[in-house]
């Protein structure tokens, strides 16, 4: 409200001053030139403040991609067993001015779209922004998957997903790091039929195996952005923003198997619930590059992005390579 008045105030000074345009041009002419030079200056400086202040909207987006863990998290998403399912992920959410929203995802799989909306999830977030150097957000993420008791390796195996980030809003190279921390436990279950024992014909087991997992990871990065206004038309822009990251963190599973074979519970004489934790310890993990581009043109946008990853421990697959295309409308 102030910079409206203030606008109204600048506006009415301007037609004041106009009306005298036609004074003789001496020094207090020039002075008044000035002024009005000066003051409609002022007046564009208001006027792009305005048009720069923040306001809420909704949005509406749709991607296709193979980052199947993590929403945000890319060192979370390397982890991937496989990198060959395409999923479709139509999104809506609310965006407050004052930097908190809601956002919403669904996950179809392409590769096997029988199965239906597999996945979803429901983020709320904080982003700040402000007229500081600084930019830094924060989020939480709670994931439903259609089933727990037969995890595909395409679906995310946690549950709850807390991220924020910190990084520098100015300047040619912007360093920045990222937290985030998931938690998930999920069933593994086998039923069939195999080979009894001594030869004594088909038997009918049901395996399982109940994980608990958590996983810490820390990414500092640097990222430069590119931007360009007015390509083809007076409301639109384009802008690449390439980022250095290293990917650090821990991870910890607790593992419970239960079997009810006979071999393993009278022939073998092992107990049929066995026991085992796995703790990584704080490592570095990877080297990333994620490739960042936008165009937007009015209220819509187009959003190509790429993250090139390589594990630094010991592993069969070391590279990893995640993309996704999403387009919107903002409203």
């Amino acid at each position: 409200m102030k910079k409206i008045c203030l606008a109204i105030c600048l506006f009415l000074s301007l037609n004041l001053f106009a009306q005298t345009d036609s004074l003789p041009v001496t020094k207090a002419a020039i002075d008044t030139l000035a002024l009005l030079d000066s003051m409609a200056d002022d007046f564009a400086m208001l006027k792009n403040l305005m048009a720069e202040e923040k306001a809420s909207y909704f949005n509406i987006n749709a991607s296709l991609g193979n980052q199947m863990f993590s929403k945000n998290n890319f060192s979370l998403n390397s982890q991937q067993a496989t990198e060959n399912t395409l999923s479709f992920k139509p999104g809506a959410g609310y965006y407050h001015k004052s930097g908190l929203s809601i956002s919403g995802l669904g996950y179809l799989n392409l590769n096997n779209p029988k199965v239906g909306f597999y996945q979803a999830s429901i983020t709320p977030a904080y982003d700040y922004s402000g007229k500081g150097k600084l930019a830094a957000g924060i989020s939480y993420t709670r994931y439903f998957t259609q089933s727990k008791d037969t995890l595909p390796d395409f679906a995310t195996p946690y549950d709850n997903e807390f991220y924020g980030y910190v990084f520098l809003a100015e300047g040619a190279i912007q360093p920045g790091i990222t937290f985030g921390y998931a938690t998930g436990k999920y069933t593994n279950i086998f039923r069939g039929k195999i080979a009894g024992p001594l030869g004594g014909g088909i038997i009918f087991v049901v395996d399982s195996q109940k994980t608990k997992q958590s996983d810490f990871s820390v990414s500092a990065s640097v990222q430069h952005d590119f931007e360009w206004y007015d390509i083809f038309k007076n409301d639109d822009g384009l802008s690449f923003t390439p980022t250095l990251m290293l990917n650090t963190g821990s991870s910890t599973a607790t593992v419970l198997a239960h079997s009810n074979r006979l071999v393993n519970n009278v022939i073998a004489k092992r107990p049929n619930n066995r026991f085992r934790q796995q703790n990584t310890g704080f490592q570095v993990y990877s080297l990333g590059l994620s490739l960042n581009l936008m165009y937007e043109i009015g209220k819509l946008y187009l959003q190509p992005q790429a993250y090139l990853d390589y594990y630094l421990q010991e592993s069969a697959q070391r590279f990893t390579s995640l993309f996704s295309l999403t387009a919107g409308i903002n409203l």
